[in-house]
């Protein structure tokens, strides 16, 4: 608990580290490689991927983006006059991942946030004073762009209630602020700094040659000449254009070249194990320069195991907080959320073939799938329609299709009043993959005995749909034996009966015919 009675100690503590300790600050800590390229992947992710506010829809069936709302344009537009969203979302991510705590100050117009401003973790902490959760915010300097708005106490400290913070908290143990990652793995992080100091040393003030020339001593007379016949040795032998050229060694000198010692060795696997410890830190499972992580059959794969193990549990906490600090208490209208599939978006072959079985599902619209790929759309694809099974794609003239249409229309009229018309959905969808599946066949050598075998199993198929709809079984077995009869009618008849079973699958007469005949038959058999 804080206490505002030692403020300016625990603000120095905060600011300096604990009294007579020794840390590794995030300034010099960012200065390690592996530190840089964590903080950097994960709080450039957080930035990138866009953070939407949506609005549940009153029907409460999906959703639509809430772009009206005022904290929508905080979070996809500006959160403040100088920054962009991205900036704002890695700027307190990375604040978030160093110092345990990220912090914004909220401003308000009436009810209404307009601004979200940064401050900086270092001088900003939460307090618990009498049960109440606030924060203070102590101005390094009378440019700080909170004192526009709220002016600081006596103690030249800013106190803003818990509603007008946005906080990010990383692990912590009291429940209200998060560990300071650059003191608890100061020890961890002082390690790989050192190791790099000491190669740099070595190489700034060591000696260490690929090959050292060993000559006799009556060689040279003359310190001059020794120098003299290395300095020619060089310039024959250094750079590219002298690569595999031919050497010639004389007066007994021998050239010898120098191997990596067992510490040189054991220095390159400690500086891999130190990457590997830094990603620890941060719940990564690889990180560059470590040859030995997880490996992965696609970028896909590996990006979801990234998102899951790493990155979804600051999303959450992005999510969860704005929604608490953003938006009207108690209202469960709006919320936000993150689209993630910009991360896991797999290669352009996989993401069409995907985009396609989704449409196929009734998923997507067609639409929709293009607006996933930055395709405009186009005139009657906003339908939720699978064009696998869809009548009339293939081998029908213009006037048989206004001619079906015609006696489809029709049909559908007279059939108005049957009580089977609850099941022609369910019974349409059948009977078109049952079609597409004789079309596959009718392209196989032999395609009457498929075709036959096909029916033995699809009866089953098609007994589960219907039965779990509510219809009558024995419908099942009047359509499968009719249609077994007619392609053994058709196979005596037709001099190639695979191009038959290829017009009949793509006929939609064919296909209305028989999903009137079983919707008839349900009818018959219910005693309808």
């Amino acid at each position: 608990m804080f206490n505002l009675k030692n403020l300016t100690n625990w603000l120095a503590e905060v600011l300096v580290g604990a009294q007579g300790g020794k840390y590794v600050t995030p300034d010099t800590a960012i200065k390690y490689p592996p530190i840089w390229y964590a903080v950097n992947k994960i709080a450039g992710h957080v930035g990138q991927l866009p953070l939407v506010l949506h609005r549940r829809m009153p029907d409460e069936r999906g959703s639509e983006v809430a772009s009206s709302h005022p904290a929508y344009k905080l979070l996809k537009l500006a959160p403040n006059d100088w920054q962009t969203p991205i900036v704002f979302k890695e700027l307190l991510t990375s604040h978030a991942l160093l110092w345990g705590n990220a912090y914004a100050y909220i401003r308000y117009q009436g009810s209404r946030p307009v601004e979200l401003i940064p401050l900086y973790p270092g001088r900003t902490a939460p307090q618990v004073v009498a049960g109440v959760k606030g924060f203070i915010h102590l101005p390094e300097t009378i440019d700080d762009p909170i004192l526009k708005y709220l002016r600081p106490s006596e103690q030249n400290y800013v106190a803003m209630d818990d509603d007008e913070v946005l906080h990010l908290p990383g692990l912590g143990f009291d429940g209200f602020a998060g560990k300071s990652l650059w003191k608890v793995a100061s020890d961890s992080w002082a390690i790989g700094l050192e190791s790099d100091n000491r190669i740099k040393n070595g190489f700034q003030k060591g000696f260490k040659a690929a090959m050292l020339l060993e000559a006799p001593p009556e060689a040279f007379r003359k310190e001059e000449d020794a120098r003299q016949f290395i300095k020619d040795f060089n310039d024959y032998h250094s750079g590219s254009d002298n690569a595999d050229k031919v050497g010639l060694l004389t007066r007994g000198i021998k050239a010898n070249v120098t191997q990596m010692n067992s510490q040189e060795a054991q220095m390159v696997e400690h500086r891999r194990y130190q990457r590997q410890d830094a990603a620890l830190w941060f719940l990564l499972e690889s990180i560059l320069g470590d040859d030995s992580s997880v490996s992965y059959n696609s970028l896909e794969q590996k990006n979801l195991a990234y998102l899951s193990n790493c990155l979804m549990r600051w999303l959450v906490k992005w999510e969860e907080e704005c929604n608490r600090k953003l938006l009207t208490a108690g209202s469960d209208r709006y919320y936000f959320k993150f689209n993630v599939s910009a991360l896991l978006r797999a290669d352009h072959k996989t993401t069409i073939e995907t985009l396609s079985l989704g449409i196929n599902s009734r998923i997507y619209s067609p639409n929709e799938a293009r607006e996933k790929l930055d395709m405009n759309p186009y005139d009657g694809g906003d339908s939720y329609e699978n064009p696998a099974i869809t009548p009339g794609q293939t081998g029908i003239t213009e006037e048989e299709e206004s001619e079906d249409d015609q006696q489809e229309e029709e049909q559908q009229q007279q059939d108005e009043q049957r009580p089977s018309d609850r099941f022609r959905p369910i019974v349409s969808h059948m009977i078109g993959v049952e079609m597409n599946r004789l079309a596959a066949i009718a392209k196989k050598d032999d395609a009457l005995t498929k075709a036959v075998a096909f029916y033995e199993k699809w009866s089953d198929t098609l007994r589960n749909a219907f039965v779990q709809a509510g219809m009558i079984e024995h419908v099942v077995d009047t359509h499968c034996e009719d249609a077994v009869e007619l392609m053994l009618t058709a196979a005596k008849e037709e001099a190639k009966f695979g191009d038959w079973l290829a017009e009949h699958a793509a006929s939609v007469t064919a296909r209305q015919c028989a999903i009137d005949a079983i919707c008839a038959d349900q009818d018959m058999y219910s005693g309808a």
